[in-house]
C-alpha cells in the first residue's frame, strides 16, 4: 500500500475532522436533491410478510435513540454485557480470533474505549477494553463527563450518560491490506459494532444514543490517543432511562 498519509482514505478522514475555530466557517455543499427516497422500478410487486413477534423483532422494535437519561449507575453486569455485544471473542479460526461483529479480511482494525461515569465498582475515568482477556484497563482516571459533552460540540446527555462507549479505528492496521479503499471498511466495521451496542442496550432496557459530532483532535488528545495512526470514529451515550414525560 502507499504510505498511510498518502493514501486517499486517511487523507479524506484528517479533512472532515470538526475543529471548533473552524466549525462556523463549514459550508454546506451545493450538492442538489437526490433522487426520490423510494426508487420506481417496473415490475412485479411483491408484498412481504411482517415478521412474527419473537424476541429479536422486539429488541428491533425498542431500538430508538435516546438522550434522556437518570443519575442512576449501570450494574457492572450490564456494562460486561455491553462490551462483549460491541465485541467480545465468539470462537477461532486458525490465528484468527471470531468477534461478535464482523471486521473485513478479519482485521478488527477498531478499538474499544470507554469512559465510565457511573458504573458499579468502577470509577470514574477512561477504560480500554481487551477483547481477547475480556477485561477492561484504567489507563485514566477522574471526572471527564464535562470535558466529554464539550468535546461532542456541547451535547448534553454525552455528560448525563453513565458510560460514553467509543470506537476508535488504528488505521494502518487496516488499509496496509486494502489501501486506499481500506477507510471504508474500517467504518463499516464501526457501524457493526454500534449496531450491536444499541441493540444489546434495547435488550437491557438502557437508553443509547450514537454520536458521530465530535471535535476530533479534542476528543482524541482527551483520551490520549495520536488522531494520526490511531483515531476516535464513533461513540455511543448509554445510560438508564428517564421517564417519559406526559
Amino acid at each position: 500500500m502507499p504510505d498511510l498519509k498518502k493514501s486517499k482514505g486517511w487523507q479524506y478522514f484528517q479533512n472532515t475532522k470538526f475543529f471548533r475555530d473552524k466549525l462556523l466557517d463549514i459550508q454546506p455543499l451545493r450538492i442538489g436533491p437526490g433522487t426520490e427516497k423510494e426508487k420506481k422500478v417496473k415490475g412485479k410487486l411483491f408484498s412481504l410478510e411482517c415478521p412474527k413477534e419473537d424476541a429479536f423483532v422486539s429488541i428491533l422494535q425498542k431500538r430508538r435513540s435516546v438522550r434522556n437519561f437518570t443519575d442512576q449507575s449501570l450494574s457492572f453486569q450490564e456494562m460486561s454485557y455491553l462490551l462483549f455485544a460491541a465485541y467480545g471473542v465468539t470462537g477461532r479460526a486458525g490465528f484468527y480470533a471470531l468477534k461478535t461483529s464482523p471486521s473485513a479480511g478479519g482485521l478488527y482494525p477498531c478499538q474499544v474505549y470507554v469512559q465510565v461515569n457511573r458504573v458499579e465498582k468502577l470509577s470514574p475515568g477512561f477504560y480500554f477494553f481487551s477483547p481477547e482477556h475480556n477485561s477492561l484497563t484504567l489507563y485514566k482516571k477522574g471526572d471527564f463527563s464535562e470535558s466529554m459533552a464539550s468535546c461532542c460540540l456541547g451535547q448534553s446527555f454525552v455528560q448525563m450518560a453513565a458510560v460514553n462507549i467509543i470506537i476508535s479505528a488504528i488505521f494502518r492496521q487496516n488499509m496496509i491490506k486494502y489501501g486506499h479503499r481500506g477507510l471504508r471498511y474500517i467504518l463499516l466495521d464501526a457501524g457493526h459494532m454500534m449496531q450491536n451496542v444499541l441493540l444489546a442496550s434495547a435488550n437491557l432496557n438502557l437508553g443509547s444514543c450514537p454520536v458521530g459530532a465530535f471535535f476530533d483532535d479534542e476528543l482524541n488528545e482527551l483520551m490520549e490517543l495520536d488522531g494520526q495512526e490511531e483515531s476516535v470514529v464513533y461513540l455511543c451515550s448509554v445510560g438508564k432511562l428517564a421517564p417519559m414525560e406526559t
